[in-house]
Formats: C-alpha cells, sequence, structure tokens
C-alpha cells in the first residue's frame, strides 16, 4: 500500500509513526524498538502542520456550522478554532432568522454596553467582537475591576478564543448557528 493511501485513513498514532519514520526523529517518541511511538513531541509538530495546511488551504472558502445554545441574558458567545464567521443564525422551536451583521461601534452606538440594562429580546444584530484581555492583564480576573468587563474572557484559552456579541440579548433559551471556517481540531488522542 502506498504511504499516501495509508495516511488517508489513518489516525494520530499512524500519523506519527509514519513522522517519526520519515523524519528520524525518534527522540519525539518513547519505545520506537518495540513498536510503543508514545508521544514525547510529535504531536506538538504534527498539529503545527494541520494547522499550517489549514492555512494554505485558506482560499478554498471551505465553511461549516458551529451551534451553540445561549441562555436567556446571554449577549455573546465564545468559541475556538474559528478563522472567520460569515453568517449568524438563531433558532428556536418556531423559526429560524438571520442576524443581520452590524459593526462592534453600531452595536455600542445602538445599545447600552451593559448587557443587563439592555432590553432583552430574539437576538436581531451580532459582530465579532475582541472579548479576550491583553498578555498585561494575565492574573487579572472579573473581580481585579470594578465595572465594565462583564463580557470579558480572563481563562488562558483567551488567545484561541473568538467571539461573536449580538443584541438584544437573549429572552430565552436559543440556539446560535454560526456560519464560519474553523481551523482542524488539534489531535492529542492516538485513535483520532
Amino acid at each position: 500500500m502506498a504511504r499516501s493511501a495509508l495516511l488517508l485513513d489513518s489516525t494520530l498514532l499512524d500519523v506519527r509513526k509514519e513522522f517519526v519514520r520519515a523524519s528520524g526523529r525518534f527522540d519525539l517518541v518513547e519505545n520506537f524498538e518495540s513498536g510503543d511511538f508514545t508521544d514525547r513531541g510529535a504531536n506538538t509538530f504534527l498539529n503545527a502542520g494541520f494547522r499550517l495546511l489549514d492555512n494554505l488551504i485558506e482560499g478554498l472558502g471551505l465553511k461549516n456550522w458551529f451551534a451553540v445554545e445561549v441562555a436567556a441574558g446571554d449577549s455573546f458567545v465564545g468559541f475556538q478554532r474559528a478563522r472567520w464567521i460569515d453568517r449568524v443564525r438563531v433558532s428556536d422551536s418556531a423559526e429560524t432568522s438571520t442576524l443581520e451583521r452590524k459593526a462592534l461601534d453600531w452595536l455600542e452606538n445602538n445599545f447600552t454596553l451593559d448587557p443587563s440594562a439592555t432590553s432583552r429580546g430574539r437576538p436581531k444584530y451580532w459582530s465579532e467582537a475582541p472579548l479576550g484581555v491583553a498578555p498585561g492583564n494575565d492574573g487579572a480576573s472579573a473581580g481585579s475591576f470594578t465595572a465594565g468587563i462583564e463580557e470579558l474572557d480572563f481563562t488562558s484559552a483567551r488567545h484561541k478564543t473568538r467571539s461573536v456579541i449580538f443584541r438584544p440579548p437573549a429572552d430565552k433559551a436559543y440556539t446560535l448557528l454560526l456560519l464560519g471556517s474553523w481551523y482542524t481540531l488539534e489531535l492529542t488522542s492516538d485513535s483520532q
């Protein structure tokens, strides 16, 4: 069987074995002599390669839907691995509708910045929103500040997180459907 055919239906373990054999970097796995090939750094290079391939095929315009549940009072969602978001829909048991994309400035000028002070309803407008804090705020938390930071992300994953802010804040539970381009999931399990 040709190597390229082998890799099409392969697991992370299969790809790691092939990577180590082809590169000669046996130091990136444990016990290669016995055929174990437990990761000891090879997966870092493989995932970086997958991300590079994602960036190289950007022009293909491959899009997929991501669904997320929002509760009453929610006004934004954060998610990982998004390259860009093209469209947002809101859905409940009665209907599905497309939200109108607006600039973040427009949302801030037409709705109060404090989502808890904004009348709730069916979301109608959306914008991508930078909700992660800068590296200078490392170690901080929402409790470190007086006000105005309800929607900011202080978690360690903030650098990987993209966000969509929507208005008005949800008046009940909805499903948000986000159409966009997504990076490949990071592979961590040998069976993936």
